[in-house]
């Protein structure tokens, strides 16, 4: 009996082998959904299931085995049991395949398709952190080998839609100051149709990142209630801070009211804001935050690393 038998008679050693993918952290739950739509493949020795530029849209678990990745040609990196690989495609289905997968050895993987992985993401929608994580480690492992130097300091705001007012004030307080700011303005996060791409540049091109964590949303923790920030602010948070390190990815959040954060962003550099309700004295309001603001990223200056 080969292994992909095994695992096709084996219900329950599917959802256990799933449940320790990085992406579903002992999640069983998660991990039953995923094996009710995904598909074991068994790849052979020296195969590509994956082939750079090609628009397919699934993801791949990958249960047994080894994966190379390769780019141009080039072997990049090598994922193994707990890995998945493709996660780009299907979060940008615009995006054509940026890498080649080929089976290092004889493996089993788990084939999701791509609207299936969105469908499941929708439920759970916690799967969204270790993603960022995980798309963080790989881009700072690449960004590693692609140094830059740049003069001026450039400066990214993430935020959303309703806390747009506060990332324009913040951007005017820098208007004499020799920081180049963007602001972020796709405010309402949808993974299926997220511009991977276009952030994907702005991890390259930024000193800072500056996230407003504004009560957008509210969170049941505990059985209490608390306001908290969407979702895509703490993703893209997270990518940043991958990138740029604790002190460069910087989280503005409310003087007055506790907004619910997750555990993992403790100890980051935080400044807190006071935004009024009468929109005619915003500046002077959020005056000391950007103060504080500007001398810290005076102190540090580009990213040069």
């Amino acid at each position: 009996m080969s292994i992909a038998d095994y695992f096709q008679q084996n219900e329950n050693l599917r959802v256990e082998t799933l449940s320790e993918q990085k992406l579903v952290r002992g999640d069983m739950e998660l991990s039953k959904r995923l094996d009710q739509a995904g598909e074991l493949l068994e790849i052979q020795e020296g195969d590509a299931f994956i082939q750079q530029g090609d628009n397919s849209k699934s993801i791949y678990f990958i249960l047994s085995g080894t994966t190379e990745i390769v780019v141009n040609g080039r072997k990049v990196a090598t994922r193994g049991p707990s890995d998945h690989v493709g996660e780009m495609a299907v979060i940008q289905p615009t995006q054509l395949r940026s890498a080649t997968c080929i089976a290092a050895e004889q493996q089993l993987v788990l084939r999701v398709k791509g609207e299936d992985f969105n469908n499941i993401s929708e439920e759970f929608p916690k799967i969204y952190q270790p993603l960022a994580k995980e798309m963080a480690k790989r881009l700072l492992e690449r960004n590693n080998s692609m140094p830059g130097h740049r003069e001026n300091v450039r400066v990214f705001i993430i935020c959303s839609v309703e806390a747009l007012d506060i990332a324009r004030t913040i951007q005017n307080a820098f208007e004499h100051d020799p920081f180049n700011v963007t602001v972020w303005t796709d405010g309402v996060f949808k993974i299926a149709t997220y511009p991977v791409e276009a952030l994907e540049a702005e991890l390259e091109n930024s000193d800072f990142a500056l996230a407003i964590a504004h009560a957008d949303d509210r969170t049941l923790s505990r059985d209490v209630e608390w306001p908290s920030p969407r979702d895509n602010v703490i993703f893209e948070l997270g990518l940043f801070l991958g990138r740029l390190g604790r002190s460069r990815a910087i989280l503005m959040e409310p003087r007055d009211g506790e907004i619910k954060l997750p555990s993992d962003l403790s100890g980051i550099t935080t400044i807190p804001y006071s935004f009024p309700d009468e929109k005619n004295d915003v500046a002077s309001a959020m005056a000391p935050a950007c103060n504080r603001l500007r001398d810290h990223i005076q102190s540090l200056g580009p990213y040069n690393g």
